[in-house]
């Protein structure tokens, strides 16, 4: 199989993903890695499907560049057999949701282990074959906009909705890897010893220890 690793990225990567970025190619076959930046992260995504698509890729494995993860993580989403699987975290903005949610019929306590099938996935970490885009329209990773602003959708759930809708597809969440994955995130540390997280306003503080 002859598989594309994606990186998205805006000015940066963080350097704890480039490490598992170079752990994961000693141990791994990749085909090709090709680092997208730009400010946009949908626009980042479809194009690095395109650059996949016209080298005739197997398959892309996405990474996202703020995160952390095994150096067996290809080798375990390819044993999957999936055409598109990928893993669950956390959001780096408080209240640290999980990503996604919940199980295709809603029971978060189907999430512990093994591969199941859910309703959407992140691309955090996201195995999909070449030929899921083939199958799809572009654009792949559309940003929805609806009426008002609880109606976005961003590029991953997009995604998701047209690989389920248009392409019939089931996407798959291993479970068992997503335990080794991580979101890195960036507190700011006050000289008093509190703290801001990220996604909150100068009220939303929280105290060390």
């Amino acid at each position: 199989m002859k598989v594309f690793l994606g990186c998205p990225m805006g000015e940066n990567i963080i350097p704890q993903t480039a490490l598992a970025i170079l752990g994961l190619v000693s141990t791994s076959k990749l085909a090709a890695v090709s680092f997208a930046q730009d400010g946009y992260i949908d626009r980042n995504h479809n194009g690095i499907v395109g650059n996949a698509l016209s080298l005739g890729m197997d398959a892309i494995l996405f990474v996202d560049s703020d995160h952390e993860f095994p150096s067996d993580s290809l080798d375990r989403l390819i044993a999957r057999k999936k055409d598109i699987v990928g893993c669950q975290y956390r959001m780096r903005q408080t209240p640290w949701g999980l990503m996604p949610p919940c199980s295709l019929n809603g029971n978060q306590d189907e999430l512990d282990h093994g591969c199941q099938e859910v309703e959407w996935l992140p691309s955090g970490l996201m195995l999909v074959r070449t030929d899921v885009f083939r199958k799809l329209p572009f654009p792949w990773f559309p940003n929805l906009y609806g009426k008002k602003l609880e109606d976005f959708v961003g590029s991953d759930r997009s995604f998701s909705r047209k690989a389920r809708g248009l392409g019939g597809y089931k996407l798959w969440c291993d479970f068992d890897l997503s335990d080794k994955v991580t979101h890195i995130t960036r507190v700011s540390v006050r000289r008093d010893g509190t703290f801001v997280h990220p996604g909150t306003s100068l009220d939303g503080i929280c105290e060390v220890g």
